[in-house]
């Protein structure tokens, strides 16, 4: 393994590149994005496409390069087929207050206990900022809102308990969105009963199709019916972010499911457990314990996934 200093791509601050021998997987450390993974190719090709569409927005691109390394989502190598959905992979800020709230977020997560002073990293990345002077002003108003208070180094800071509450609330707050992800075996018996059964339950229909007044309406998503031109993780991911909730259904006890369910969970999203009675002894004992529907039939996922969605889904 050699180590070199280069220009990071994303940000043009210097940072060490890796090369792990012959593979064409580069792992690239810059002080302001953090650690990602990159190919040899697109490490080549993708500045000139970065110039041209985030020509006056490489801070929100390094913002979430960094946040992504924050969030440990960092081990799917950036290619130029999955840059896009990449992007996407985290909720981007369009205004000036998302950015202080990314920043309180950053906070937040390096806090460890309670009042427990935290170093930062000097960098803007961390709170989406042009530079380093607007990432001073942006923690001077943080101070200034009674979000964080100074302790004894500059560099050193602690979230107040009401920085405590509005991350917490930005982390729980209700997700505005339609869409229902179902994450499920990709098996064609059961492939039917998503078509025929889930499908309208979701949909808040009767199994002939006609809308059901005083139901909940949302659209199903299920990883087969999207067209994939890029990473697949990266793709689960941030369709898992843009949904209400998610249903998990364990028949066939899959590993993606397991993830699929536990990604949406850490990051606040309502599951729904579901599974075929004849597979409900086989699920995981850590996931066991969950409120599941066990079903035998379609007609009976049907009326009982219909009164949970109708129940528990605001």
């Amino acid at each position: 393994m050699t180590e070199t200093l280069i220009q990071c791509i994303f940000c043009e601050e210097k940072a060490v590149i890796k090369v792990h021998g012959l593979a064409d997987i580069e792992e690239m450390n810059c002080p302001n994005c953090g650690r990602y993974l990159i190919t040899y190719e697109s490490r080549h090709n993708l500045p000139s496409d970065i110039c041209e569409k985030f020509a006056n927005s490489r801070n929100i691109l390094a913002g979430v390069i960094r946040e992504r390394f924050e969030l440990h989502l960092d081990e799917q190598a950036i290619m130029e087929e999955n840059f896009e959905s990449l992007i996407h992979s985290v909720t981007l800020p369009t205004t000036m207050r998302q950015r202080l709230d990314k920043l309180i977020l950053y906070f937040y997560r390096k806090s460890e206990t309670f009042f427990k002073a935290t170093a930062y990293d000097y960098y803007p990345a961390i709170g989406y900022a042009k530079d380093h002077d607007e990432l001073k002003q942006m923690i001077k108003l943080l101070k200034e809102e009674g979000y964080l208070e100074s302790v004894t180094s500059l560099q050193y800071f602690v979230l107040s308990f009401k920085g405590i509450e509005k991350a917490e609330e930005l982390l729980t707050k209700p997700i505005i969105s339609t869409q229902s992800f179902v994450a499920m075996w990709l098996d064609k018996e059961i492939e039917g009963v998503f078509e025929n059964y889930m499908c309208p339950a979701i949909e808040g229909k009767t199994l002939d199709g006609i809308l059901l007044e005083g139901e909940k309406h949302f659209k199903p998503l299920k990883i087969d019916n999207i067209d994939f031109n890029s990473d697949i993780v990266d793709n689960i991911i941030s369709e898992i972010r843009k949904s209400k909730f998610l249903i998990a259904d364990f028949t066939g006890n899959r590993g993606g499911v397991y993830f699929e369910a536990g990604f949406a969970q850490g990051i606040g999203i309502d599951v729904i457990y579901t599974c075929r009675k004849d597979w409900f002894d086989k699920i995981h004992f850590d996931v066991n314990h969950k409120n599941y529907i066990v079903w035998e039939t379609g007609e009976e996922l049907y009326d009982k996934l219909i009164k949970r969605i109708s129940a528990t889904i605001i």
